[in-house]
């Protein structure tokens, strides 16, 4: 990655970057970039990392990211059950679909993929 990044001109913050084994490999390596005062830094190994909203976790199981997103989801449900005294039925459908049905999407095609069946 290193070489990589020297070819191609981008260069990596040492001290922002991690390390995340996902499987269940048992193998622990220890990494290390150069950092761009020629010193060396051993990246931190982490067990959760927020990327494009998602939190992965080394299982892949997304706990974690889905009880965030119900929690999320259950908060502005509460929020639109305190400002709304008498809702229409029309009126909660849209709400609900704009305001948290969104929230409860947003990367499910990570999170919960569908199962491929096999033939």
């Amino acid at each position: 990655l290193q070489q990589w990044s020297n070819t191609w001109l981008l260069k990596f913050h040492p001290k922002k970057c991690k390390v995340m084994t996902f499987g269940r490999s048992g193998h622990q390596y220890q990494y290390m970039m150069t950092s761009p005062d020629s010193g060396t830094t051993i990246l931190t190994r982490t067990t959760a990392e927020k990327d494009l909203g998602v939190i992965f976790d080394p299982g892949l199981a997304f706990r974690v990211e889905i009880q965030g997103r119900v929690k999320k989801a259950n908060n502005i449900m509460d929020i639109i059950q305190r400002m709304y005294i008498h809702l229409d039925i029309v009126s909660f459908k849209l709400l609900v679909t704009a305001l948290v049905r969104s929230h409860l999407e947003y990367g499910a095609l990570i999170w919960f993929p569908r199962q491929m069946s096999k033939p």
